[in-house]
């Protein structure tokens, strides 16, 4: 094979001063290529020559560019600083960072901050410093494709290519044709509690990553948080991931590998291969579900979850874990369950619907109501705070479309027509306060129009002419998600199943799905593949600053990157004239 230069000029990297010079194409190309070899050697069970390229990976200057680059452009929480101080990079010092970049065994301090929970409690995060963050993302290029071979089918959380759709379809797939029990469990405090010697021991990766990684948890925290007792106090760390790393995610992944083959085995073992066949196994994350139609099997699963969880030092949180029915009620069990954001159950059909239904039951997924609740209640909260119907409309518009995208793959619709019933009477109420000598009348013939015969569409024409329209729920189709298949993985070299795929993801617009089509997969700047972990956006073939219109036939998808590149060199063309 040839060798191709990682730099536009040819010339040798420690002779250019410009992050601009740097040939994308190339780099992605050659590293998705080491990716792909160590992903397949790890399916032959090559482990020498697995850890040989893993090697040659993390030592590849093309590797050190892109983890600078995922980490200082591609990353939204690239402008988080961590105890360097740093919150964003030059392009001179992304290039010195490339070129000094190495995996030395060595880490700084990690910032610790907080973050609210859902439930009200707080979250620690720890930030590492910049170089440290292109070194985690350096070695997850050469970890990630060995453990993506590995990985359980049912197992969904922090994966590229998967996503909580997938997780919430195999539940759907599990109990369409027969009402389950289900183990509903949580892992107490996963990320902080995971034993270190227990994963360093799994890794079975080179001794120069194993201890690079042990440098990252045994690192030190620094915490810079006001909310927290002692600030500024050094604490030795002994157990646990920290969470706001690049690599932690896929440490923890790979600490809680094993859990469905654990229990498959072991109720293979005292069951039989019959009863096995109706045993699923789901794990997102820290998020442990166990379904079959037998509660003394279930009850014989939770056993043999904590003794998995034992060797971890992990163990189930006893207030979040239960044991519940999809369908009926028996000695005591609840009906259904909340997964992901999603309720799940299952209720008789009446006579006259089982003449055309296939079983007596029908399986009813759909946002929960607390999920409901605190989208209705952002959105109220956000209008409280907005004046003119531009804002209003700006602000609005994502939450609106974000929240009904992440729905729209289960049985949303009847919920989707109550949060636009509901949005109607907060913008009433909020639009009387704002014109408060005005009456109901004025402000209906003043904001909404009859826009494709619903007459109820909030309008703002402060924009030069342009009518701008808020958003609503039941504007977004319901479509069901179709689940990944088996243990397919973007490295796997498959590239029209993954191009196919992300077109048809949930949250991806219809105008993105169309360019990619259109695109057959490929970035129009570097002709690489997007892959499902890249970063993408859209971008106008002719600048909008030269008269370029908001059409189909102007807009393409480009890698992050690429797009910033592509601007970079617009830009500076019409600087020139």
């Amino acid at each position: 094979m040839t060798k191709v230069n990682v730099l536009k000029s040819g010339k040798h990297f420690s002779t250019v001063n410009s992050w601009k010079e740097i040939s994308w194409k190339n780099v992605e190309s050659d590293v998705a290529h080491l990716q792909y070899r160590i992903y397949y050697w790890t399916l032959e069970k090559n482990i020498p020559k697995v850890h040989l390229l893993q090697q040659i990976l993390i030592n590849s200057f093309k590797a050190k560019l892109k983890a600078v680059r995922m980490v200082s452009q591609d990353n939204k929480g690239k402008k988080t600083p961590g105890v360097d101080g740093k919150s964003s990079l030059t392009v001179n010092e992304r290039l010195k960072l490339a070129q000094s970049l190495k995996v030395d065994g060595k880490a700084a301090l990690i910032r610790r901050v907080c973050i609210p929970k859902a439930d009200g409690g707080k979250r620690a995060l720890g930030i590492p410093t910049m170089r440290d963050r292109a070194k985690q993302a350096l070695v997850k290029l050469a970890l990630e494709p060995q453990w993506e071979a590995q990985f359980e089918a049912n197992s969904y959380g922090f994966r590229p290519g998967r996503s909580t759709h997938d997780a919430i379809e195999a539940v759907y797939l599990s109990i369409v044709r027969k009402p389950k029990y289900v183990l509903d469990s949580d892992i107490e405090k996963c990320f902080d509690r995971i034993s270190h010697k227990y994963l360093l021991k799994k890794l079975n990766t080179t001794s120069e990553i194993r201890k690079q990684i042990k440098s990252w948890l045994k690192a030190g925290t620094f915490n810079s948080d006001p909310f927290i007792r002692n600030k500024g106090v050094l604490n030795e760390v002994n157990a646990g991931t920290p969470q706001g790393g690049v690599i932690s995610p896929l440490l923890a992944n790979i600490a809680l590998h094993g859990i469905e083959e654990e229990i498959r085995s072991r109720m293979l073992a005292t069951i039989g291969v019959v009863r096995t066949k109706g045993l699923t196994v789901i794990r997102y994350a820290d998020d442990v579900l166990v379904l079959h139609p037998e509660l003394d099997v279930i009850e014989a699963c939770r056993e043999c979850l904590e003794e998995f969880l034992d060797k971890l030092n992990l163990k189930l949180n006893s207030r979040k874990t239960s044991i519940r029915h999809t369908f009926v009620s028996q000695n005591g069990v609840p009906i259904g369950f909340n997964f992901l954001g999603f309720e799940v159950k299952q209720f008789h059909v009446g006579k006259y619907k089982r003449k055309i239904m296939k079983y007596p039951f029908r399986t009813l997924i759909q946002p929960t109501k607390k999920a409901f609740q605190l989208h209705m209640r952002d959105l109220k909260n956000t209008l409280a705070h907005s004046v003119k119907a531009s804002a209003i409309i700006s602000q609005l518009n994502p939450k609106i479309i974000g929240w009904a995208n992440y729905y729209s793959t289960v049985v949303s619709s009847s919920i989707f027509s109550w949060a636009d019933h509901l949005m109607i009477d907060y913008l009433m109420a909020r639009l009387g306060r704002i014109h408060s000598t005005r009456g109901r009348k004025w402000i209906f013939r003043r904001y909404f129009r009859n826009i494709s015969g619903y007459k109820w569409t909030f309008i703002s024409k402060e924009s030069e002419g342009e009518i701008l329209t808020l958003a609503r729920h039941q504007t977004v189709k319901i479509v069901r998600h179709v689940k990944v298949k088996g243990t397919k993985s973007p490295f796997d070299g498959d590239l029209g199943y993954w191009i196919n795929r992300m077109g048809k993801a949930p949250g991806v617009r219809r105008k993105i799905a169309n360019l990619l089509r259109k695109q057959k997969g490929k970035c129009n700047h570097c002709n690489n593949p997007i892959r499902a972990m890249d970063v993408y956006e859209i971008d106008h073939i002719i600048p909008r600053f030269q008269g370029g219109r908001e059409t189909l036939s102007n807009l393409q998808v480009l890698h992050k990157h690429c797009h910033h590149e592509k601007s970079s060199a617009e830009r500076s063309a019409r600087d020139v004239n």
